[in-house]
């Protein structure tokens, strides 16, 4: 068992410095990036009679974009700006799987696209000099307005059909945190601004690091692109492995968060019991026993683990911020499948 604990250790300790070593490959990036663009083949917009694959495309170019982008902002230090540029790269790719992948999703685009024009114009739909009957008839030229699913339920759906984890890998382990320490005025967004000894700060704490960002960006261009290249019968091996080299490298803002509050705090005598701990969860999962019990069960022993383990090691978090923790560990390690995002 001692082995299987030191296991958990080095795979944690090699999640660390992947995410933390440089990782150049501008030569491989530039093909592979080149291999992407020539995956686009619709070179004018089809108008009604666009396929899921034109989408899907037009996804893919969006992506090519945001991840130059997200490359830009990289160099020049912003990590926010990085930050949601990155979420917003695992929401296009999530969103071009959907659509590759959901059964008759051009309908529901068409009704998403009148319900947001409906939106956009209400506030000019006044009468004066644009009516609401008139944005109504317009609204009704694109189809019957419905809602589009929520991101998590695209993603769950891609995982379904594809049976692998990547879509709800990178949106629990990546997207939820991002949304919450980034994109949104959050109690624990606002709390970034908050010193340790509880002074306040123009600059906020830094949860995520610059190299998991731009790993992200890259590895979620190279899934989507993985998905178009098979439904055109092309070679998606390369993209399979770019993906994965680069998703591998990419720590959710969470670990991050946890890390640096662990380093500050740890009550170094009481590591042997936070290894005890571990070992005894690794057991529980090694042994069997998780893949028996129902997932609430397995879910709630799991996240009684890792709540010891963070007390032992003294990890100083509002008690707030340690639920998004828990669940975040929790919800990807209690999954009955492996979490890890690769492409199999």
């Amino acid at each position: 068992m001692q082995c299987r604990g030191m296991a958990a250790f080095a795979s944690i300790a090699r999640l660390v410095l992947l995410s933390s070593l440089p990782y150049p490959d501008p030569l491989r990036r530039r093909r592979i990036r080149q291999a992407a663009r020539s995956l686009i083949t619709c070179t004018r917009w089809p108008g009604d009679d666009a396929t899921p694959e034109d989408v899907a495309e037009l996804a893919l170019l969006r992506l090519l974009w945001l991840q130059r982008q997200v490359r830009m902002t990289s160099r020049m230090r912003q990590i926010e700006a990085t930050a949601l540029l990155t979420r917003a790269c695992i929401e296009v790719c999530i969103a071009g799987l959907y659509w590759l992948y959901a059964d008759d999703p051009i309908a529901r685009m068409h009704g998403n696209n009148a319900k947001s024009f409906r939106r956009m114009m209400a506030y000019i739909a006044d009468d004066d000099p644009i009516s609401p009957a008139l944005v109504a008839d317009v609204a009704d030229s694109f189809g019957g307005a419905t809602d589009l699913p929520h991101l998590v339920d695209m993603a769950k759906i891609v995982a379904a059909k594809t049976e692998e984890s990547f879509a709800t890998d990178v949106y629990y382990r990546l997207y939820v945190p991002l949304s919450t320490l980034f994109a949104h005025p959050s109690g624990l967004s606002l709390l970034r601004h908050v010193k340790p000894d509880d002074q306040l700060a123009e600059k906020p704490m830094r949860v995520w690091t610059i190299r998991s960002a731009v790993h992200t960006s890259d590895a979620c261009m190279a899934r989507l692109a993985v998905a178009i290249a098979e439904r055109k019968h092309r070679d998606g091996a390369p993209f399979v492995r770019y993906a994965n080299v680069h998703i591998k490298r990419s720590i959710t803002p969470v670990f991050v968060m946890t890390g640096r509050s662990m380093v500050r705090n740890v009550r170094w005598s009481k590591l042997p019991s936070a290894y005890r701990a571990l070992v005894a969860l690794r057991r529980y999962y090694d042994t069997g026993q998780a893949a028996r019990d129902p997932h609430p069960q397995r879910k709630a022993r799991t996240k009684s683990a890792f709540d010891e383990i963070l007390q032992i090691l003294g990890a100083d978090i509002p008690e707030q911020q340690r639920d998004l923790v828990l669940d975040s560990f929790v919800e990807v390690l209690a999954q009955p499948k492996s979490p890890g995002g690769s492409l199999e």
